[in-house]
């Protein structure tokens, strides 16, 4: 019946949250009905360099985020679909948990549809978003963020930002209106089937 958001918060500040913060957050939101994991934390992309590395050095967050995506929260869907921005080092691989095989990684273009400066790719990465990209507002137009994407920021404000950050919540949100227009129409789909494949 639609699409609701819950925002659980792991950071304040410069203060950044631990393995034990942001595993309380996941298993909150997965016992409190939701569907769809949507992250902008994790690890520096080339200090992990596998799903066996990232389950053995972050073995806390991989337990977490095992609990999420064994959830049935939506009946459109066999478990938690987890969704984590890829990164924004340059880096030829997504960095973790978003490159573990299980989870999406969304990669960041630019207005012209090329990657952002900033952007990890390669390896690890699933889909790309937008964006935003400061380097193309600056060749553009120094003085407009037309570049980059309107976002909150801090003090209840809106402005202009740019990352991986940014591309991840249009991925998560393309797959909750793809769950909640399949629940409408009685589809069930698992986790290893792709939403987006699905609703073209």
């Amino acid at each position: 019946d639609g699409v609701r958001l819950m925002s659980c918060q792991i950071f304040s500040g410069d203060l950044t949250g631990d393995a034990l913060v942001s595993s309380r957050a996941v298993k909150y939101a997965a016992d409190h009905g939701a569907s769809i994991l949507q992250c902008s934390w994790g690890i520096k992309a080339g200090i992990y360099t596998s799903d066996n590395m990232f389950i053995k050095q972050s073995p806390m967050d991989y337990e977490a985020l095992q609990y999420f995506a064994a959830q049935k929260n939506c009946e459109a869907l066999d478990g938690g679909l987890i969704v984590f921005s890829a990164g924004n080092e340059s880096t030829a691989m997504s960095g973790y948990p978003a490159g573990y095989r299980d989870y999406i990684s969304v990669t960041s273009f630019s207005p012209d549809y090329l990657p952002a400066n900033y952007t990890n790719y390669g390896p690890g990465c699933n889909i790309a978003a937008p964006g935003g990209d400061a380097y193309q507002s600056y060749l553009e137009n120094i003085k407009t963020g037309a570049s980059k994407v309107l976002s909150t920021v801090n003090g209840g404000k809106y402005g202009y930002m740019q990352g991986t950050s940014m591309a991840c919540p249009h991925v998560s949100g393309v797959a909750a209106l793809g769950l909640s227009y399949a629940l409408e129409k009685g589809k069930k789909f698992t986790l290893e089937v792709s939403v987006f494949s699905a609703f073209p």
